[in-house]
């Protein structure tokens, strides 16, 4: 089989083609009598392949975790979608650019909810947060850029997007970790948004790598994403992404490791406690907020532990420190009525209570994020609280 016989293939089964995929050759809808399955009416196509001396080989390349998987069967539907729209002699031509990619670039997407914003922002890490009307096209952002019917519980995603240039095979599992360590990234800089004043809890649920190439793109067997890793609600409503809150993330992601990891479950909590609906889930998930930031070393009531380093932290007078020291404590007591009581608390009192905890929690993380320093809370019981904030 040759080039000129594969072609022969093709367009003898381009109108059933056709009429399978709903779509016009080259502009004009051909009748055909019947509708196969695509997989069905690729058959004869797979037997020319197969017999085909450049087109009959198999195999994977992965790139970030991308596959490219190329066989006779798999590729015979694809070879026909691009033929009904290209014609048969760019199809084959198509096949062959793909039997030669060593390298390609990569996007990786991750669809975010809980933010609007008027245009595409770059942070200092590289990602862009932009509209999902904004994004390149590919098969998985055409989906998200379908209208909706506005109805009750609507949530608006938005998409962070990472590119990545020459991305050339490798193993899967290597380039796959990529992939992953890039989505968490994306994770935590949603929730680094969580910094800024206004009360916002963005999260990323679903991410995935996708080709830049549209002719890769057209070579895809299948779509595949990676399932949604975050706890809780999608934030129904979305807050509009502020100046503030972007110089927070690029703060944040900026930070020496060393600083930002002990405030990334802090700051995963304090993002969830504002997506609860109770006064006392939202103490639950604060109270573990600070937990997490300052409990560390340390005996004794871990009520009082957190209470006294809180103040140490925030607290400039004397008078400061006891008042933080009593709010925290009546966050702590909500949290227990939750946790032993059994029944929801969510009387005007228990949110005031919830609603200051919660302000204290996003002071105290941003205090350490401003000022860069790892935390060391058992010290400060010792010398009065942090560096930049001690009595003279």
């Amino acid at each position: 089989m040759d080039d000129k016989g594969l072609i022969e293939v093709i367009e003898e089964l381009l109108p059933q083609a056709a009429r399978t995929l709903g779509l016009p050759i080259l502009g004009r809808l051909e009748a055909a009598d019947g509708i196969k399955d695509i997989w069905m009416l690729a058959q004869p196509l797979v037997t020319a392949l197969e017999a085909h001396p450049e087109f009959s080989e198999q195999f994977d390349r992965f790139f970030m975790g991308k596959q490219l998987c190329y066989s006779p069967r798999q590729q015979a539907p694809n070879l026909l979608r691009f033929a009904v729209r290209e014609g048969a002699l760019k199809a084959v031509d198509w096949l062959r650019r793909i039997l030669r990619v060593t390298k390609t670039d990569i996007r990786v997407i991750g669809k975010v909810y809980g933010l609007f914003l008027r245009e595409p922002v770059r942070f200092s890490n590289g990602m862009t947060l932009l509209n999902v009307s904004d994004l390149p096209d590919s098969p998985n952002s055409e989906s998200l850029k379908q209208g909706v019917v506005l109805g009750p519980g609507m949530a608006f995603p938005s998409a962070l997007m990472m590119e990545h240039s020459d991305v050339c095979d490798e193993p899967h599992a290597e380039g796959h970790a990529k992939f992953l360590a890039v989505a968490r990234e994306m994770r935590r800089l949603a929730i680094a948004v969580t910094l800024s004043d206004d009360n916002a809890s963005p999260i990323v649920t679903e991410t995935w790598q996708e080709f830049a190439d549209p002719d890769l793109q057209a070579s895809e067997i299948g779509r595949i994403w990676h399932q949604n890793l975050t706890e809780g609600l999608i934030p129904d409503f979305g807050k509009n992404l502020t100046e503030e809150a972007v110089a927070w993330v690029n703060r944040f992601v900026s930070l020496p490791t060393s600083v930002s990891a002990p405030c990334e479950v802090p700051l995963t909590r304090l993002n969830m406690a504002r997506r609860r609906h109770s006064a006392g889930d939202k103490a639950l998930d604060g109270c573990i907020c600070l937990e997490s930031l300052l409990s560390g070393d340390g005996r004794g009531d871990l009520t009082h532990r957190v209470s006294l380093r809180t103040a140490l932290l925030l607290g400039k007078t004397l008078d400061e420190r006891r008042n933080i020291v009593k709010s925290i404590k009546k966050f702590y007591e909500l949290r227990s009525a939750v946790v032993h009581g059994g029944t929801e608390k969510n009387s005007a009192k228990d949110c005031a209570v919830a609603s200051e905890g919660l302000r204290l929690c996003l002071l105290a993380i941003q205090e350490i994020v401003l000022n860069g320093e790892v935390p060391n809370p058992s010290e400060w019981e010792l010398s009065g609280g942090p560096s930049w904030n001690r009595p003279a």
